[in-house]
């Protein structure tokens, strides 16, 4: 057997129907004041103090149907020690290039590699 009927609550004195969304709507219209002055500041406090809190706090606030994929790659596929190669070969061309065309620029790196790599006819 039951101790309360149907429709009976154990607590007749409990929370009153409606006040839990009361309060929600309160705290939500407080929270809009405050966003109106401070959000913007707050926002970039924590991105300078907290940038993890700050990411948390986004990613809480996405609906949950949305998925986020970040994928950090570099061009070509290269892994990171030869995209590093790369990039001090690139910046090297561009300094020495002058503005000029680089098929020059290029040329002369090839033949100085092809006479570094060079070996002697026995």
């Amino acid at each position: 057997m039951k101790p309360w009927k149907p429709g009976q609550s154990g607590n007749p004195k409990g929370r009153p129907i409606g006040a839990r969304q009361k309060i929600s709507e309160k705290l939500l219209a407080d929270l809009a004041v405050v966003w109106e002055t401070e959000g913007e500041s707050v926002l970039r406090r924590l991105a300078i103090e907290d940038p993890g809190k700050l990411a948390q706090i986004a990613y809480g606030l996405l609906p949950r149907d949305v998925f986020i994929s970040v994928e950090q790659r570099t061009p070509g596929n290269l892994d990171p020690d030869e995209w590093a190669i790369l990039r001090r070969v690139i910046d090297l061309i561009k300094q020495n290039a002058n503005g000029a065309e680089l098929g020059p620029v290029l040329e002369t790196i090839e033949n100085a590699l092809r006479a570094d790599q060079a070996k002697p006819i026995e």
